[in-house]
């Protein structure tokens, strides 16, 4: 069953103040307290997010719940839309955690497929911005070369998106850091970021080794 958002009165004012919502939230029938949300923003695709649900569940035993897709406002957003501007959005995340969700520990994810600013009037590369261990947004345009005239595949493009979202978790419901093995989904990469294909070398098989171990002591 894909996990959707409880309809809880902190979790629906946050979705009220990052947007419009485009679909509407549901309560799953027995719900359990999530241990990470997924924000879907702007036109980001809902497939790839449903199936991060499943995945987490069966390789970290993770509850990850998906609240409703939602247009970002415009405190949000570039002066012409095409990027997401971090620095708000993270603030509002921020704030809103304990207010939203009955577990104290749960974090907070939007998905964009828009481009990522870290503030208003700067540009950036970035896959993802996170902050205070709480929250983070990540953006699925540059994991996708179509989008320049390039070659890939869904598949190709789900699996880096996944990768990502599995880095976001590790760093920030985990609390593990960065380390310097570039097959790992932790690998910090080169740069201030990393490049597409340090993404595509990363390998998810380290879950086990990198963030399971982890797991298991909380």
């Amino acid at each position: 069953m894909i996990a959707s958002k409880p309809s809880t009165r902190g979790l629906l004012a946050l979705l009220l103040a990052l947007g419009c919502a485009s679909n509407a939230p549901s309560t799953p029938p027995n719900p359990r307290r999530a241990a990470v949300y997924l924000i879907p923003m702007g036109g980001v695709r809902l497939d790839y997010i449903q199936s991060l649900t499943r995945y987490y569940e069966r390789a970290l035993s993770l509850q990850v719940e998906i609240t409703a897709s939602i247009w970002p406002g415009a405190r949000y957003l570039s002066a012409d839309g095409k990027q997401i501007v971090a620095a708000p959005l993270l603030s509002l995340l921020r704030n809103s955690v304990g207010n939203t969700s009955d577990n104290p520990s749960a974090r907070m994810l939007a998905i964009a497929d828009l481009g990522l600013a870290p503030s208003r009037g700067r540009t950036g590369q970035a896959f993802s911005i996170l902050r205070d261990k709480c929250c983070g947004v990540i953006s699925t345009s540059r994991i996708d070369p179509r989008n320049t005239g390039g070659l890939s595949t869904d598949e190709e493009v789900a699996i880096r998106m996944r990768k990502l979202v599995t880095r976001a978790i590790a760093f920030l419901y985990y609390g593990l850091q960065p380390n310097d093995d570039p097959t790992s989904i932790l690998y910090a990469g080169q740069g201030a970021t990393l490049t597409l294909e340090e993404l595509d070398r990363l390998d998810e098989s380290t879950l086990d080794r990198d963030i399971l171990k982890a797991a298991s002591g909380r």
